[in-house]
């Protein structure tokens, strides 16, 4: 079997998100005699992988020499299925999805994403209504239901053109399974559920830990970085012994720094991006501030080196990965003081975080690369049979 997998830019193994996940997705393919290929919109940084391929004009001005080349491309490394890693990004997806149709080659599209999400008010689209509609108030949800409704109209093409062409389509979580099937006026039994894999080897051994907090991730609106600063900000004074550190380069960089430097606030590293295994071996607690997630890998990753968790409960699956005060802890959106208790808690119980972290670990392993990758295997199977 011969897969091709599409990603907007070019696949780089060292980076994060759907990159890093389908860099691995392929090699754990290969393992398993299935030669892999990526196709590529963009050229983005340095080309790591001999099996990377870009579309040959990067704007969609001239889409037709695109087709030919990807029709060629398809014929000539005899390609039985496509994996769209791009359908959250529909104007650009939808015409490689058409094409692969047209060749009667199998398409499997894959949203990486919470669309309600990314198009709601939680995705910064109209990032003051966050500042004047508490969360969760009616008038914040009519709001969110109007900017949604708004992205459904403008996508709708296209949405439908992925659902109506793939073979299957594929979300992170059950829970998102209605959603993807109301913007790509898909049949719900069309959408599958496989979650993201642990992208990062298990380590061998338990760590010792140090008194130190980690948050790995873009620094982007969605993230809500500042609100952890501010949460940071009410408790450092009373745990002078603890640390904050945060990972990740983004738009956001300058104004978390700055925040940073206006509250004058300590025991806090501002690091940019870096490869998190080692902070993941000392961290104790992983902090996640987003408004939204399509999965949140960094959370799963932190949970295999017995990092403990804390989270909003503000996305659907984020319950997928935190058992409640059993392998971490949910707060409820976007209350800081509750979350500031809930750290407290964790940087003071000393048994009460060693048990968490047990439980994170053992709670990483449902998310292992051989599980989720028998589980696309058996997807592969099914459509192609």
């Amino acid at each position: 079997m011969n897969i091709l997998f599409y990603f907007e830019t070019t696949i780089n193994p060292v980076l994060g998100g759907v990159q890093r996940i389908t860099y691995f997705l392929s090699k754990f393919f290969e393992a398993n005699g299935i030669s892999t290929f990526f196709l590529s919109a963009r050229k983005k940084g340095d080309v790591i992988l001999s099996n990377q391929y870009h579309l040959p004009i990067e704007t969609r001005v001239n889409i037709t020499q695109n087709e030919v080349f990807f029709k060629s491309l398809i014929r000539g490394k005899k390609i039985d299925l496509v994996i769209n890693q791009s359908s959250i990004n529909p104007r650009e997806s939808a015409d490689i999805v058409f094409w692969t149709k047209q060749l009667d080659v199998k398409t499997i599209s894959v949203f990486h994403s919470t669309l309600d999400g990314m198009y709601g008010v939680r995705g910064g689209h109209l990032n003051f209504i966050k500042t004047i509609l508490p969360y969760g108030s009616f008038m914040a949800k009519i709001a969110d239901l109007m900017l949604i409704h708004f992205f459904k109209y403008k996508y709708s093409e296209q949405y439908e053109k992925i659902g109506r062409n793939s073979d299957a389509i594929v979300t992170l979580s059950d829970k998102f399974r209605d959603e993807v099937s109301i913007f790509t006026k898909s049949e719900v039994d069309k959408v599958r559920a496989i979650p993201n894999p642990v992208t990062i080897k298990y380590p061998e051994i338990d760590m010792e830990k140090e008194k130190t907090l980690l948050f790995v991730g873009r620094l982007c609106t969605e993230k809500q970085v500042d609100i952890l600063v501010n949460i940071w900000n009410k408790i450092y004074k009373d745990f002078p012994d603890w640390n904050l550190k945060i990972l990740g380069n983004g738009s956001k960089y300058s104004e978390i720094k700055n925040l940073i430097s206006k509250l004058e606030v300590k025991n806090i590293e501002l690091l940019g991006f870096q490869q998190p295994e080692k902070y993941y071996e000392k961290a104790s607690a992983f902090c996640l501030t987003s408004a939204y997630e399509g999965f949140g890998l960094a959370l799963v990753e932190a949970m295999a080196y017995g990092v403990v968790p804390i989270a909003f409960n503000s996305y659907p699956n984020v319950v997928d990965i935190i058992d409640d005060q059993k392998n971490g802890y949910l707060v409820m959106p976007f209350d800081l003081d509750e979350y500031a208790e809930k750290l407290k808690k964790i940087m003071k119980d000393d048994s009460l975080r060693n048990e968490m972290a047990k439980s994170a670990k053992a709670k990483s392993l449902e998310f292992n690369i051989e599980s989720i990758g028998h589980q696309w295997l058996n997807l592969f199977n099914e459509i192609l049979k």
